[in-house]
């Protein structure tokens, strides 16, 4: 399913399941809603994922090109594959909330890999778990030590992309 414009406005009481769909450049799906899942999905240039005050948000198994996750409240952030094509854009972007953010490939991208929103407010880390980073935020090679991305701890990370990362298809 290949999608032009999608914009959602949706009361708290609403569940939405994006699979499979493929969002063209410059077309970001944007939420506003109460859990929300976009899985196995393809996004284009400079589109990409925005949920904004969204409570429950999972998103996984997923391949952005030149694109980027934005992400305020609560999510669950896992096996995407997210190359940034030496750009501006890519990456992961979160705020205020509690987040799992573990196995995905984050690349190539002149930004950071993952910034913490809620980092320069309050001074509070977000920790994340086996994600493969590599050549980000003006930085050459795998990311071991969280300087190429912001207001991040690694508990651990992996040297190696994860192959079940991305849609798959």
């Amino acid at each position: 399913m290949t999608v032009s414009v999608l914009i959602m406005i949706l009361p708290v009481e609403y569940c939405l399941q994006f699979e499979y769909c493929s969002f063209e450049e410059h077309v970001p799906l944007s939420c506003y809603g109460n859990s929300i899942a976009v899985q196995y999905c393809k996004f284009g240039v400079r589109s990409g994922i925005r949920c904004y005050n969204v409570s429950k948000t999972t998103i996984q198994y997923s391949s952005l090109d030149e694109s980027y996750i934005g992400v305020s409240n609560a999510a669950v952030i896992q096996y995407n594959d997210i190359n940034g094509g030496n750009e501006e854009a890519g990456g992961i972007w979160v705020d205020t909330g509690t987040y799992t953010i573990r196995f995905n490939n984050i690349i190539n991208t002149t930004e950071h890999a993952i910034s913490n929103g809620n980092y320069y407010a309050d001074t509070i880390y977000l920790y994340v778990d086996n994600n493969y980073i590599a050549n980000c935020n003006g930085l050459i090679g795998v990311d071991t030590d969280g300087s190429q991305s912001e207001g991040v701890v690694y508990n651990s990370y992996r040297t190696t992309p994860v192959e079940e990362a991305g849609c798959g298809w």
